[in-house]
Parts: structure tokens; C-alpha cells; sequence
């Protein structure tokens, strides 16, 4: 071989192509254009700004109101064992079981009301199920959870503190230094 064949062997001549420099970066830019991309979109996607839903307004009652609402309501004195529950509901006799709100059944014992088909209310005090399974078992072939109903109780309004009663408060905060 002549000298300018072993040169384009080498590489060592200027007009020739070293592809397989050229396959290595065609092949890492492949890979790291998507991956731009995907990086690129997901910082894009972040920072759009949802905007805050609006409150629900919750109707208050002013105290007033409240005591009025509650003046006349019964005192419920009347209990029954948890267990009579699931007999009265074999006879059709529970129209509603009312609950607090925030009451978890099967967690931990909590009072519940039991509004009877003739209007009487009762109460008693459910179980915690590690204490009672069978009653839990009982309860749910009964379906007696579609009697339950959560208490109502209106939201008590936040007082309004007038923009001089915050000025005043904020420069004895001040003087207590």
C-alpha cells in the first residue's frame, strides 16, 4: 500500500469521516434529547398556577339564634344496651341511627342516637370491634349502616374584629417588649 491508502486507515487524512465518533454522538444525543424534553415539560407543568377555589360558605348562626334553635330540643334520658339494636332492626323498628360527624365506627366506643319507627329516640354506645366482632358481623348482614345519618349542628359565626380593635391590639403587642 501507498502511504496516502495507510493514512485514510489511520484516520489520519483530512477529507475522511471517523464514523464511529460520529455513530457515539448521533446515539448520546438521541438519548438526551427526550430526556430534555421530558425535563423541559414537567418544569412547564409545574409551574402553572391553579387557582384557589372559593370557599363554600358554611350558614352560621349568631348565638342568639342558636340558643333559640336549641331551646325546645328534648333531652334524650332513655339508653339501651348496643346489642338490642341489632334486634330491634331484625323487627323493622330503627328508622335512623345518628352519629357525630366526626364519629369512626368500629375504632373506638362512641355514643349513637336511635330514632324508632313510633318516634322515640334512644340511645346507646356502640363497641370498638376488637371488643365485639360478632356484634361488627351482625351490623353489617343488618346493612343497618344505611340507617346512619351524621348530627347537624350549624357553624358558630367568627366574631368580627373591627380594623381599630387590630391596630390598638398590635401596638400593645409593641410596648410589651
Amino acid at each position: 500500500m501507498d502511504e496516502k491508502e495507510e493514512k485514510i486507515e489511520q484516520g489520519e487524512d483530512g477529507n475522511t469521516l471517523n464514523f464511529s465518533g460520529l455513530v457515539l454522538a448521533i446515539t448520546a444525543l438521541g438519548y438526551a434529547i427526550p430526556a430534555f424534553t421530558a425535563t423541559a415539560n414537567a418544569a412547564a407543568t409545574k409551574k402553572k398556577a391553579r387557582t384557589p377555589k372559593a370557599p363554600k360558605a358554611v350558614p352560621t348562626m349568631t348565638i342568639e339564634e342558636r340558643k333559640e334553635w336549641t331551646k325546645n330540643l328534648p333531652v334524650v334520658r332513655e339508653q339501651i344496651p348496643y346489642s338490642e339494636l341489632l334486634t330491634l332492626k331484625e323487627e323493622g323498628k330503627v328508622k335512623h341511627i345518628i352519629k357525630h360527624p366526626l364519629t369512626k365506627f368500629k375504632e373506638i366506643p362512641d355514643k349513637v342516637l336511635v330514632v324508632m319507627s313510633d318516634d322515640r329516640v334512644v340511645r346507646t354506645v356502640l363497641p370498638p370491634s376488637e371488643r365485639d366482632a360478632r356484634f361488627w358481623t351482625v351490623w353489617d348482614e343488618l346493612r343497618l349502616e344505611d340507617n346512619v345519618i351524621d348530627a347537624y349542628s350549624p357553624a358558630v359565626p367568627v366574631p368580627v374584629v373591627q380594623d381599630w380593635a387590630i391596630s390598638q391590639g398590635v401596638e400593645r403587642c409593641g410596648d410589651m417588649d
